[in-house]
């Protein structure tokens, strides 16, 4: 898992160069720091938008914690 900050984007690659699963652009804003959780959700902070999220792998938040600025 890869955050590419000044994208917009996380990606998730694999040690061969796929790119398996993205997220990101127009949603998310100079992320931090994105975690995979043991039921293969995404935690990422949003550090743009002040917030943390949590992702499922179809791109649908789940979770959202405001008021980080």
């Amino acid at each position: 898992m890869v955050s590419l900050r000044t994208f917009d984007l996380i990606a998730e690659i694999n040690r061969d160069g796929d790119i398996l699963w993205t997220f990101g652009p127009g949603v998310i804003k100079h992320q931090h720091y994105p975690k995979v959780l043991p039921d293969n959700t995404v935690l990422i902070y949003d550090n743009g938008n002040g917030r943390v999220i949590r992702v499922t792998r179809d791109h649908k938040i789940i979770w959202e914690y405001n008021g980080l600025h």
